[in-house]
């Protein structure tokens, strides 16, 4: 509000110009600029020997007033060796340089092992996190795959089963599973890094449903995928829906021949903006009639 020597009011706004900047978490990793996600791949030669040019692993726990202490993180190599300053290393091609909030990954003279590095660091609420980052020479990193075969485990009343793959050689910064070809990535996957030194990875998916399950594990320089087939009983067949009253349907199938361990079945039905199910026990039973449905379902 800008106003002359008068009362006459020259000129009232607004004016902003927000800006907003979100790092990817509470914990990352950066190199020359760029986020680096966790299993990410790297080439060793891309980190300098400068902290402007080191591997940065960052927390965004604030530091208290006043002169803010160095970072309690730590670097560890792939056999588990703690990365050290200058004065106290055992680690080869590699120092670790402290700094607020951050620690960085600096090359030194000798040859660094190549494998998964990780960053030991705690995030805003002091709880600790564990970042890993594959660092190879050119040409490293390739993923290989195995698998495991399903596993049965028990769920409440649906049985379940684990399905698992595991790669080796190289870092797991991508992994989708697909079943009969139609995208199945869900919340239930897990990724578990089981053995920093030579890169393996166990990836575990729960399922209910049978058919061919393919894991695929990615970097930015390799891809493999693998098949874990998944049999099921066979489904019933002839499956009929009559209409036998106002408000009920009568549905009529015949159960598979063996039975292979069907304790039932269930019908769900939608339509009218609202749908529903009904569970019938018994593997041999072969109808049932939902009652009370309305218009349109």
């Amino acid at each position: 509000h800008c106003a002359s020597g008068s009362s006459d009011q020259l000129g009232t706004g607004d004016y902003s110009n927000p800006l907003t900047i979100q790092t990817p978490d509470d914990v990352f990793l950066r190199l020359n600029g760029a986020v680096i996600p966790n299993n990410g791949l790297l080439n060793i030669s891309d980190i300098g020997s400068s902290d402007d040019t080191a591997l940065l692993c960052i927390t965004n726990r604030p530091p208290p007033s006043g002169n803010p202490p160095n970072s309690g993180g730590n670097w560890l190599a792939p056999d588990g060796t703690r990365v050290g300053d200058k004065d106290n290393n055992d680690v080869q091609g590699f120092v670790r340089n402290r700094g607020p909030m951050v620690v960085r990954l600096k090359r030194t003279a000798g040859t660094a092992a190549e494998g998964i590095y990780r960053c030991s660091v705690n995030d805003t609420d002091s709880t600790p996190h564990s970042l890993y980052v594959g660092l190879y020479t050119s040409g490293r990193g390739q993923v290989m795959l195995s698998t495991l075969p399903p596993h049965s485990i028990t769920s409440g009343a649906s049985p379940q089963f684990t399905l698992t793959c595991i790669s080796t050689g190289g870092p797991a910064t991508t992994v989708t599973w697909t079943r009969d070809n139609v995208d199945f990535t869900g919340e239930v996957q897990k990724t578990v890094l089981n053995d920093p030194e030579t890169a393996n990875y166990s990836h575990t998916l729960n399922v209910t449903t049978a058919g061919d399950y393919i894991c695929t594990v990615s970097n930015i320089a390799f891809s493999a995928s693998a098949t874990i087939p998944l049999e099921g009983t066979s489904p019933p067949t002839g499956v009929t829906a009559v209409q036998d009253g106002p408000t009920s349907i009568t549905v009529t199938w015949t159960p598979p021949s063996p039975l292979d361990g069907i304790t039932g079945y269930t019908i769900s039905y939608t339509g009218g903006g609202s749908s529903g199910s009904e569970t019938v026990s018994g593997g041999d039973t072969n109808s049932y009639t939902l009652t009370g449905l309305t218009n349109g379902q």
